[in-house]
């Protein structure tokens, strides 16, 4: 449904508007104000890294003389190495070269023969590290070799015994390390760079040192100025740099940040903050007009609105409440009592259709039953007749005599069946009451179904108290625990159980038929009783259920059930205790 615009909206979306430029002016100024603030604060704190970056130097020199220490003062090493013997050096030096922490080891002896090399030793290194020995510098050096792409720190120290003997030279290296730069990133607070003639050897690993080293010429630029904070737009953001040499590593060490990278969680939570307290101020003035103008009239209209709307697209599960004591109030009253009455109109239409439905199925089951009768007559009488003939000339033998009794059984049951269908359909079905001894009648329906449930690998069994005689009509009870059975032996599998058990107590006979099975699927339970609904059965027509319920109605008991899947069902019949023989009902008050 479309609105023009109302004056009430064109004011909310002026005072919105108003408060839209507010904050795009706020945000503007604070960034700029921002901005200047940080990448001052961002200079000082750069202008700082090369004293970090002495410190550190220092604190690595230190920790390396500690470490060359420990390796000159002890006393196996000293040994080894004044024994001459190289199996013994070898044994020994993988324990101090470890100490130091080096790739690679190399001594010397006083006269300048080489005596122990680690293996694999790169022969335009090695050569670099000849000329070092040779000449024989005093005390300990530490020195910074480049071959190829490689940088190599490289410490050279006399080997003297604690009697001032020059015993010869120990030479150890290793690759320099890349978390030295990453190392100073946690010192300073910024990316490092280490360089030599233009090359980058080192480097933190970051998004923006990732970005410097794929990029081209960035050391080869002539505004590198060393010791110089510099400022400028590179790679798309703002960055400072500052460009320091340094006798460690003898190399540029270059100190990177980006500002747009730093100020973006900082103008990120400041833009929140603006945006919040601008949201606040524009709720509230929006609250304010709609209090004024829309507060007892706008409310009750949207609600009729969202009820019409509702009512025209059938949904009438709603109650309209009027919000007002006026003649908005008065129209919300008429419009929920329309509301109500159209859905009683509705709910007695589906009722009327439901019920119809069920009539002109019943109606079609009826003509289509009394058909079925009519065509059976002929069959069924051919069939009595030829079992009656046969009874006559097979004399006194008993088995022929039993097969041809159990057959005219089954003719009746076939005649009770199509006329409980009949009777069904047309509403009418009356009982022939007789008294009933229950565990004879179960032990009769249990002997008839057994030889279809052994086929099927399925355990029946009956259990109760005995001599309780019940007053029902056993064929048309039959037709019920048939039913029952037949529904139970379609749906388990070989190695289940069916039991029918019955107990009394003093206000009614409880008749329970039990399976472990499957259980009743979800969908059908509720309407399980409703004539033409069935589980799936291949042969099922839906009326078992339905005749079997009308049947027990009719006994004046009731049927009722309970599954759960995976478990099993259990179908419990209850018969008043009026239906029960006089003697049975005092043998039970006695007890």
């Amino acid at each position: 449904m479309k609105f023009n615009m109302t004056l009430t909206r064109r004011f909310v979306l002026y005072l919105a508007g108003i408060i839209a430029v507010l904050l795009i002016g706020s945000l503007t100024i604070t960034s700029t104000i921002v901005r200047a603030g940080f990448t001052e604060l961002f200079s000082q704190r750069m202008s700082r890294c090369g004293d970090i970056l002495e410190q550190y130097s220092q604190a690595q020199k230190l920790i390396t003389q500690r470490k060359l220490e420990a390796v000159l003062t002890s006393p196996r090493f000293l040994a080894a190495v004044a024994t001459g013997d190289s199996s013994t050096i070898l044994r020994e030096t993988p324990t101090y070269r470890g100490i130091l922490e080096a790739d690679f080891m190399l001594i010397v002896d006083q006269n300048n023969h080489l005596v122990y090399t680690s293996k694999n030793l790169d022969p335009e290194l090695l050569k670099r590290l000849s000329s070092l020995w040779e000449n024989k510098p005093e005390g300990a050096l530490v020195d910074y070799m480049v071959v190829g792409s490689e940088v190599y720190e490289v410490l050279c120290s006399e080997i003297v015994t604690n009697d001032g003997v020059m015993l010869g030279q120990l030479i150890a290296g290793s690759r320099f390390l890349e978390n030295v730069a990453s190392q100073l990133r946690d010192l300073t607070g910024f990316d490092a760079i280490f360089s030599h003639e233009g090359k980058i050897f080192s480097c933190s690993n970051s998004r923006l040192t990732n970005v410097i080293s794929e990029s081209s010429g960035f050391f080869d630029k002539d505004k590198l100025i060393e010791k110089t904070i510099t400022q400028e737009k590179l790679f798309g953001e703002e960055i400072l740099y500052l460009a320091l040499p340094s006798s460690y590593a003898n190399a540029t060490v270059t100190f990177v940040g980006s500002l747009d990278e730093y100020l973006s969680p900082i103008m990120k939570k400041i833009r929140l903050f603006l945006i919040a307290l601008s949201t606040i101020g524009g709720i509230g003035a929006l609250l304010a007009v709609y209090a004024f103008t829309k507060r007892r009239i706008g409310r009750q209209v949207d609600a009729l609105v969202a009820a019409a709307e509702k009512i025209a697209s059938g949904d009438m599960a709603f109650k309209l409440k009027p919000l007002s004591n006026d003649e908005l109030g008065f129209l919300a009253n008429e419009f929920e009592r329309m509301r109500s009455r159209l859905n009683e109109n509705r709910i007695e239409l589906v009722k009327a259709h439901e019920a119809k439905v069920t009539s002109e199925r019943l109606a079609t089951t009826g003509r289509f039953a009394a058909g079925i009768i009519h065509d059976l007559k002929n069959p069924l009488a051919v069939i009595r007749a030829s079992t009656e003939l046969m009874q006559l000339k097979i004399g006194e033998d008993q088995k022929m005599t039993k097969y041809c009794t159990d057959i005219n059984k089954q003719i009746d049951r076939m005649v009770d069946l199509t006329r409980d269908i009949l009777e069904y359909c047309r509403g009418n079905m009356k009982l022939e009451l007789k008294p009933v001894k229950l565990d004879d009648y179960f032990a009769e329906v249990a002997e008839f179904h057994n030889n279809t449930y052994k086929k099927k690998g399925i355990t029946l069994t009956t259990a109760g108290e005995k001599d309780i005689v019940v007053n029902m009509d056993p064929i048309r009870f039959r037709r019920v625990i048939d039913n029952l059975l037949n529904n139970a032996r379609e749906a388990l599998k070989p190695g289940d159980e069916v039991t029918i058990k019955w107990m009394m107590n003093k206000e009614k006979l409880e008749i329970a038929v039990s399976d472990n099975g499957p259980g009743i699927p979800e969908q059908i339970r509720e309407r399980l009783f409703d004539p033409f609904v069935t589980s799936g059965k291949e042969n099922g027509t839906g009326l078992g259920l339905a005749v079997a319920k009308k049947i027990i109605e009719d006994h004046g008991a009731t049927i009722s059930f309970e599954s759960n899947t995976g478990v099993g069902t259990t179908f419990i019949i209850e018969i008043p205790i009026q239906l029960v023989e006089t003697e049975a009902r005092e043998m039970l008050a006695v007890s």
